[in-house]
């Protein structure tokens, strides 16, 4: 049988005119529906909290009563949570938002946004906010005349310092051994405040004198093979930021550790990938750069039909071959030909001159063998494009291929390769040995 016992509320109201309050009480209860009246007739009420009353640990039940610095770390860790990939500007303009104006509430954001860098250095976007932090709400944030940057550089050096004045090899070897679940969290992020000294680096906030104090301390001893991890990974952040002539000294620099055989071997592998993965970025810039100014197509046909008009006007082969060459296309392309093909069918009165200025130019090896060739095998493969558009289609193309076979610069097994590949349909037109 159940010993609690239920009343109606209309049994319990019956006793309300019986039951009597202490002056103590009633002034009690006077004050607080005094503080509820008023305080929630404005939009930010606050209420006050009596010293007698005793909140509950839970927060839920404290959730009305917390702080305006309370207030700004919750927003704090909560943007920090929701920071990603697909929303890290708005999250970035929310940070820049809040209403920070104390020593706790700036020291709480710069040292929590801080961790979760290093704690995530992986993620690029990262940078974003704290070039956001650092150059945005300069004055705003400059508390207890101290800038947010300074705060941040005061910082990464406490924890740049607490690895070159600790035992910094043996503390990682001896976590090796007993919590390698330690070892590596203390290596993820310190790599991430390599990469944070890097940005700052690039921010023109520390000067290349800092980084060479920073990185003898690190690489010096090749015996402490934890440290000079972290210079060659501090090294590897810092090269888009520095000139050629500083990357072939940190490549000439490093490349003499290899030479001691007592090197530890996870070192020298870095070693050898730094010294690679940079070399061949060098080399895809270089192509790139090659790239970015190769001729368009539309610069390609401009420059084949303008030269060949000034060879008609001032008949100079001298210069016609001169301007050919200076058509500046990778090694395996064939807009050349293909264009120079258009030209003859839309000038048909220059025809001849512009087949006997193509002989001139594979003679001269201006247009290679195997240009004429693909460039043909090209332009039959768009046969079908071109055949409505222009009735001496046909005609030109076997002229074409014939004074190219006549000249030997084609072979019948030449111009049979050429169908086969572009326009096996064209092997009537093409392959008649009379």
């Amino acid at each position: 049988m159940s010993l609690i016992q239920k009343y109606k509320v209309e049994f319990i109201f019956k006793f309300k005119n019986d039951s009597k309050l202490s002056t103590k009480v009633q002034e009690k209860m006077s004050l607080i529906k005094e503080w509820m009246s008023s305080s929630t007739d404005t939009k930010n009420f606050k209420v006050k909290i009596s010293k007698d009353i005793k909140l509950n640990a839970n927060k839920w039940h404290r959730k009305r009563f917390i702080t305006d610095v309370e207030k700004v770390k919750k927003k704090i860790n909560s943007n920090l949570n929701m920071y990603s990939k697909l929303n890290y500007e708005k999250i970035t303009e929310d940070f820049l938002k809040l209403k920070i104006n104390s020593e706790e509430m700036i020291n709480y954001l710069m040292s929590m946004v801080i961790y979760k860098y290093k704690n995530d250095y992986m993620n690029d976007t990262w940078n974003y906010l704290i070039n956001k932090l650092i150059f945005c709400n300069v004055n705003k944030w400059k508390i207890g005349d101290k800038y947010l940057c300074e705060r941040i550089l005061n910082k990464v050096q406490d924890d740049f310092e607490k690895i070159i004045n600790s035992n910094y090899q043996e503390s990682l070897e001896e976590y090796y051994k007993n919590s390698i679940e330690d070892f590596y969290k203390i290596k993820k992020k310190n790599y991430g405040l390599m990469k944070l000294i890097a940005e700052f680096f690039n921010y023109n906030l520390i000067s290349k004198d800092i980084i060479t104090y920073i990185l003898e301390k690190l690489t010096l001893d090749y015996n402490k093979n934890y440290e000079l991890e972290l210079g060659i990974t501090l090294v590897n952040y810092l090269f888009k930021y520095i000139n050629e002539s500083e990357k072939s000294k940190f490549i000439d620099y490093f490349s003499l550790y290899l030479k001691n055989k007592n090197l530890n071997k996870k070192i020298k592998f870095m070693i050898y990938d730094f010294i690679e993965s940079n070399e061949n970025k060098k080399i895809a810039q270089v192509k790139e750069v090659k790239k970015s100014n190769y001729m368009t197509d539309d610069q390609v046909e401009a420059k084949i039909r303008s030269n060949i008009n000034d060879y008609l006007e001032e008949e100079n082969i001298k210069e016609f071959l001169d301007g050919i060459s200076k058509i500046h296309l990778p090694n395996k392309s064939n807009k050349v030909v293909y264009y120079w093909i258009l030209y003859i069918l839309e000038n048909g009165s220059n025809k001849e001159v512009a087949i006997k200025l193509l002989h001139s130019c594979i003679q001269k090896r201006i247009i290679k063998y195997n240009t004429l060739k693909y460039g043909l095998i090209e332009f039959i493969s768009d046969y079908d494009d071109y055949k409505w558009d222009y009735n001496n289609l046909d005609i030109v193309l076997k002229e074409l291929v014939l004074s190219l076979r006549k000249n030997k610069f084609l072979s019948y097994d030449n111009i049979k390769f050429i169908v086969n590949k572009g326009n096996a349909n064209l092997s009537n037109l093409f392959l008649n040995k009379n």
